[in-house]
Parts: structure tokens; sequence; C-alpha cells
């Protein structure tokens, strides 16, 4: 029972974090990007950072992108 009530006080601290692909646009086109883990307020408070959840397998994103720019 302990386990669930730190899981119940990490909710409500709101220490809870996620993983996010970032990526930076320049004129149209993909400038940088880079994994980051960002807390979930900070996620809603950043407007001016796009978040794009990846669906891939964990290490497989890094080679996606890399085709999709030429690299």
């Amino acid at each position: 029972m302990s386990t669930a009530r730190n899981s119940e006080d990490e909710d409500k601290d709101g220490s809870r974090s996620a993983d996010a692909y970032i990526i930076h646009f320049k004129k149209n086109s993909i400038d940088s990007w880079k994994w980051q883990k960002n807390t979930f307020k900070e996620t809603k408070r950043a407007l001016r950072i796009i978040c794009i959840h990846v669906p891939a397998e964990i290490g497989r994103a890094k080679d996606l992108t890399d085709n999709y720019l030429g690299n």
C-alpha cells in the first residue's frame, strides 16, 4: 500500500514527466531536434515548444528522422 500512496503523491505534485521529441522549425524546415524529458507542467507552460510523441521503438526514432532529413 505504501507504493500506491507514493504514486498518488507524485501525481499531486505534478512531478511526473514524459519523454518528448522536441523539434525547432526554421522557415518551414526542421532546424534541430532533440529528446528531452519535460514535466507535464513545463510542457503546458512552454507554448513555443512543439512536443511530438513519436510512436516508434526506442532507439529507432533517430534513424527514422535521419532518413527523412537526408543525413
